[in-house]
């Protein structure tokens, strides 16, 4: 179920439990992207036709909207991978990640996300603002 700040409620048919979703930028809220079981869905005009696209074909546990809108970034369940879609063309990148990813929280910068909390140790961080994606971390208290 999709419910908006009115109480309005659509049911979207999917498959999988949905694990955490996004709304694009623009417009209404209408669009979003949402991390399942099944993968990552694009859905358009959530509260009207609800088109559906899947983006990745593989369990997703979180997902956030990257570059301005115009891609995805999620979390992949296994931790050990983020996966990076364009929504223009559809095309997908998958990134290894240094530490195991347990969260997809955007920092100050559009896009910069963080990817663990302080209490596994290192905070792990994505920049995606550049041509290539760089890892860096913040030291935990004591290092």
């Amino acid at each position: 179920w999709v419910s908006n700040g009115a109480g309005h409620q659509w049911k979207l048919d999917l498959e999988q439990e949905v694990r955490s979703a996004a709304l694009l930028p623009g417009g209404l809220g209408q669009d979003a992207l949402l991390a399942s079981g099944g993968g990552v869905w694009l859905i358009r005009d959530v509260a009207g036709n609800a088109a559906k696209r899947l983006l990745w074909d593989q369990p997703a546990d979180a997902v956030a909207v990257a570059g301005m809108g115009r891609a995805a970034i999620a979390v992949a369940s296994s931790g050990r991978s983020l996966i990076l879609v364009d929504l223009e063309t559809g095309k997908a990148q998958q990134i290894s990640t240094p530490a195991r990813a347990t969260t997809l929280a955007r920092m100050t910068r559009d896009d910069v996300f963080r990817l663990t909390t302080a209490s596994e140790g290192p905070i792990w961080m994505i920049d995606l603002s550049q041509t290539e994606p760089r890892f860096f971390f913040v030291p935990a208290a004591g290092e």
